[in-house]
């Protein structure tokens, strides 16, 4: 009932405007109209932001479908597996989104809604594949990743210990442009995996990306490559010094030739064992103590007595003489001699990292002579310290780079920024049509206002002016008969005529004139 009253209110006020009035509400209205609704039109662009990211095909099938229900502005991008909406929609769409089961969830939220006839292989399934969903929704959110997908396989439990298998998981990651993952992130995913599913270990883990590089797995006889942290720290060692010596001998070739010309690459064999070498030295000899023994013969009394046994004693020999008989014995004295040897003893202990061998490779863009090659061969050999004796290496080659792939990715660049410059010049062009367009309607309502004001003083309102107009085509006896009579004459007839036959126009004529007068 009120917007009925209101539009009676109105339409009475709109009668009672004389036809000055009205035109001038007119001239003035429609232009304001008309620049507020460009404004609001052009200047009410509210920004897209996505609703969901890397969707499948059959989640973006059934969120788009529920957008056009709900009569939602969207747009597609990354190939239809982002969705773009209004940035003060988003949220509330996103919860209706999930509530409404339009984005399918894989996670425990399988077991929100569990059926009380499931079988226990159904139960399992559903744990299994939880359990990915779970993994997946991680890993996605490292740095580098842009989806993964997870794959786990649960044997069933034996009562003989001997036919149990172990579980085992693989993994698919897909990495952002120009996006690599770091030893520690491979290691972080593994551990993420084994920790989180039971009886896993990290020799029966495989992870992979979709360019079916092998970034971690086992090999055919199921040892696996699982590296320790021991084994990281020193990869990190020994990549540290391949990236500084590559780094000395790529800023002297970037002053050489121009940036990008030429490329080096540097492969070093670290030993990280500990050894110890223990030398001893013998000098000379030299008599520290000494002790001796002589020996000598002498002359003996010799043994009396009648022939026998204790005639005949060892070490006697009896010489016959015809006065008397004397008997030969030996007489003898020890001693020792004590030397001092002087001996040096050496131990040498060397350090783990030691450089074993230092590969180096230098390519430049272009032909190359065999001087240029020699010469560059001498100064980058002096740069890393490489010792002949040790088996160090050193090639340079001269090659065409192959440029296709960085005039693409600087092309995309270019035309992105062209197209950023573009958009930028076209928001600006638009601020400034807003703003002409505004002012416009502004100055158009200043203009008919102050026409109006200059009018008010002005000659015959246009009601009289219409009351000047021919009668119907029905009357030309009574026009014959008015040629007769004075212009004055003609007129008051016609006045007449007007408030007879229409009385309420002429009252609000008369009104009108009454007010101007005023």
């Amino acid at each position: 009932m009120q917007i009925q009253d209101a539009g009676k209110f109105l339409i009475s006020k709109w009668q009672n405007l004389g036809t000055r009035q009205r035109t001038i509400t007119l001239l003035v209205g429609i232009p304001l109209l008309v620049s507020l609704a460009f404004l609001a039109f052009f200047g009410g662009d509210t920004p897209m932001v996505p609703l969901f990211n890397h969707l499948e095909p059959q989640d973006a099938a059934k969120v788009v479908e529920q957008l056009k229900t709900n009569n939602v502005k969207y747009r597609l991008v990354d190939q239809g597996s982002t969705i773009l909406v209004p940035e003060n929609e988003v949220y509330d769409l996103r919860l209706q989104m999930i509530t409404d089961g339009a984005v399918s969830s894989g996670g425990f939220e399988l077991f929100d809604q569990t059926a009380l006839g499931a079988t226990d292989f159904e139960r399992r399934v559903n744990y299994q594949r939880a359990l990915q969903e779970e993994l997946r929704r991680t890993i996605i959110q490292m740095d580098g990743v842009e989806q993964a997908r997870v794959h786990i396989v649960l044997p069933e439990e034996s009562v003989f210990i001997q036919e149990e298998k172990p579980s085992s998981a693989s993994i698919a990651v897909k990495l952002k442009p120009l996006k690599k993952l770091t030893d520690e992130q491979i290691q972080s995913i593994v551990l993420l995996v084994q920790n989180s599913v039971d009886g896993l270990q990290g020799e029966n883990i495989s992870l992979i990306d979709m360019e079916g590089n092998i970034l971690m797995g086992g090999d055919s006889s199921g040892t696996g490559v699982f590296f320790t942290e021991q084994t990281l720290r020193q990869q990190k060692v020994k990549e540290a010094f391949e990236q500084q010596m590559q780094a000395r001998v790529q800023s002297l070739l970037d002053a050489i030739f121009a940036p990008g010309k030429a490329r080096v690459v540097v492969t070093a064999d670290l030993d990280f064992s500990r050894h110890e070498r223990r030398s001893i030295t013998y000098g000379d000899q030299a008599v520290r103590s000494e002790a001796g023994s002589a020996n000598g013969i002498a002359n003996l009394p010799g043994a009396g007595g009648i022939a026998g046994v204790e005639s005949n004693v060892n070490d006697y020999e009896a010489i016959a003489d015809e006065e008397e008989t004397m008997l030969l014995g030996t007489d003898s004295e020890d001693y020792t001699r004590n030397y001092e040897v002087d001996t040096m003893e050496e131990i040498i202990v060397f350090s783990p990292g030691e450089v074993e061998k230092i590969s180096a490779a230098v390519v430049v863009d272009g032909f190359l002579s065999q001087e240029k090659s020699a010469e560059i061969s001498r100064v980058v050999g002096a740069a890393l310290g490489l010792n002949p004796n040790r088996g160090d290496q050193l090639t340079v080659s001269g090659i065409n780079f192959d440029t296709t792939l960085q005039d693409e990715m600087e092309k995309s660049w270019a035309e992105d920024q062209q197209k950023e410059e573009m958009a930028e010049r076209k928001a600006q062009r638009m601020f400034w049509v807003k703003c002409a367009a505004a002012l416009l309607g502004a100055l158009l309502a200043a203009f008919f206002i102050v026409r109006a004001l200059k009018l008010k003083n002005i000659g015959p309102l246009p009601a009289a002016a219409a009351l000047e107009k021919p009668g119907p085509a029905n009357e030309t006896a009574q026009d014959l008969d008015a040629i007769k009579l004075s212009i004055k004459e003609q007129q008051r007839n016609k006045v007449k005529k007007y408030f007879q036959e229409k009385p309420e126009d002429a009252a609000n004529i008369l009104k009108t004139w009454l007010r101007y007068e005023e």
